[in-house]
């Protein structure tokens, strides 16, 4: 491991997140102190600046840090006078209860989702390529095609999806690793992609291949997670 890589990863421990926040509050910062995943306070930040301009945003890394992070925090009656939010995914877990102080999670499964939305797209094609939604018969093109292979690719994910959604369950239930780092992408083998389809080259066999260190899912657990997953909200987005 490149000494590169070692301080990226010692960058997004608990720990290195838990001390920075102890850091501001040494100097007597106010404010709000904003705790995020990896990269996802460009989505929450413009957002968090329509109610407070003051505030302090700490990367944690990925959901569980950001909850180990909650967990260092609050343990410590000497915080509470600070103003804290933390912001989450949901993935593929249950809701989490009410916490106070607060932890946002997102209704689907992560911010990404609510990027790829159909209205997000129309905002896009409208704003930054500038086709008029009533008299460029190009935007209804660009429209039909993306709704067309978003529903062919949410059809061509859903056995991958079920399959780690499985496994987060385990890992949840049992306390066993996954076995899978995704790093957000989906196997790039797995599917093809074109803009008039999206086809499959996958199964589960070739799934259990190509991590072979993930817990044994079996068909009727998998076949009863996929008729869960009725719509997009449901589905991890890949980069």
């Amino acid at each position: 491991m490149s000494y590169l890589d070692k301080l990226k990863q010692s960058r997004d421990k608990p720990q290195v997140s838990y001390q920075e926040f102890a850091l501001h509050t040494r100097q007597d910062k106010d404010g709000l102190f904003c705790f995020f995943e990896g990269k996802d306070n460009a989505y929450y930040v413009p957002r968090i600046k329509h109610f407070i301009n003051n505030y302090h945003p700490i990367h944690c890394g990925g959901r569980e840090k950001v909850l180990e992070v909650y967990r260092l925090i609050t343990i410590h009656r000497e915080y509470d006078k600070y103003k804290k939010a933390f912001f989450i995914d949901r993935d593929f877990n249950e809701p989490l209860p009410p916490h106070n102080p607060p932890i946002f999670e997102t209704s689907c499964y992560s911010i990404e989702n609510f990027y790829v939305s159909v209205n997000v797209f129309k905002e896009i094609i409208k704003n930054e390529f500038h086709l008029s939604e009533v008299s460029d018969p190009d935007f209804q093109v660009c429209l039909t095609l993306f709704k067309d292979r978003q529903e062919e690719f949410h059809q061509a994910t859903i056995l991958f999806n079920a399959w780690y959604a499985c496994l987060i369950e385990i890992r949840n239930t049992t306390g066993t690793k996954t076995g899978v780092e995704l790093d957000d992408k989906f196997p790039k083998d797995f599917i093809y992609l074109t803009l008039d389809s999206v086809s499959v080259n996958y199964d589960l066999e070739k799934i259990k291949q190509k991590f072979p260190n993930a817990p044994e899912i079996t068909a009727d657990i998998l076949n009863n997670k996929m008729e869960e997953f009725t719509n997009c909200e449901h589905y991890k987005v890949f980069r």
